[in-house]
């Protein structure tokens, strides 16, 4: 299994946002909708937290309650989706920034295959120890990279906004998930001058075939101050409430050695393992 030390994937530190300059009307991130989709001119963020059992008001069905278009009854997941354009949409260009607020992670991980369709799973083996039994059967795992980012949701399918726009500006958070070859490209995109680094730009993505094309664009959520605040104020709301656990779970499924055995010897799916040589997995 190839090892990799942790300075392989470490992003140059971000440079402090200067604090955004006071505006008359305060600008609240609601929800973003569990369909991707932008409401109006809303700057959109993750749901609220739901209170915790300690210290919360008793449970009453009145809890239960719920009318059509209640965001909490319609989202799917934790609402924290990975930023990529989709497959239907090859020529679509997908604009993001990425968060300073959370350091990027990293993890070794099988990409599984089988009746039960694919599963990003975490490797079992561990650092100067021999491969562990998914290795052995499926090959050395491979890193991969989640990093905390935002996708604006209104600019042009090319992933650009037309000069000087002053309109509203659609956001959501969300995470990349990159290989260690796309991780690196990424980084490179800017050089760190002391000054500059990759959290101080925005990135356009497109799909080439299996791989992705990245580039470089000029800041759009630091250069709004109604903007910058939104988008601070989510990411602060983020990091409080559990945000480095969501980043944590994108790394991979836990999988102990029991369930990898009945996984490859097909008690649950005769799995294969799928490459990481490509950028789609």
């Amino acid at each position: 299994m190839k090892q990799f030390e942790d300075d392989d994937f470490e992003i140059p530190p971000a440079v402090p946002p200067p604090p955004p300059a006071p505006v008359n009307a305060p600008v609240t991130p609601t929800a973003a909708p569990a369909n991707g989709k932008a409401a109006s001119t809303a700057l959109t963020d993750t749901p609220a937290p739901i209170p915790t059992r300690t210290g919360s008001p008793a449970y009453t069905e009145d809890d239960e309650v719920c009318d059509f278009g209640d965001p909490e009854a319609s989202r799917v997941g934790d609402g924290y989706d990975r930023i990529r354009p989709d497959k239907s949409q090859p020529d679509l260009v997908v604009r993001f920034a990425l968060m300073p607020h959370l350091k990027p992670r990293k993890a070794l991980v099988h990409w599984v295959e089988g009746a039960l369709g694919k599963s990003q799973r975490r490797c079992a083996s561990k650092p100067r120890e021999l491969p562990a039994y998914c290795c052995q059967v499926l090959g050395e795992s491979r890193y991969h990279v989640v990093v905390p980012a935002i996708q604006y949701l209104n600019c042009s399918t090319t992933g650009a906004y037309a000069k000087d726009y002053t309109g509203p500006v659609e956001f959501k958070l969300g995470f990349v998930d990159l290989s260690p070859s796309t991780f690196s490209a990424v980084g490179g995109l800017v050089e760190d001058d002391g000054t500059n680094n990759i959290y101080q730009v925005d990135v356009t993505m497109k799909r080439n075939g299996q791989k992705f094309d990245f580039a470089m664009r000029k800041c759009v959520w630091r250069n709004r101050p109604e903007v910058a605040q939104a988008v601070e104020s989510a990411m602060q709301r983020f990091v409080a409430t559990g945000g480095e656990q969501k980043l944590h779970k994108k790394l991979g499924r836990e999988t102990t050695l029991k369930e990898w055995r009945e996984l490859l010897a097909g008690q649950v799916a005769k799995a294969e393992s799928v490459t990481l040589d490509d950028d789609e997995y």
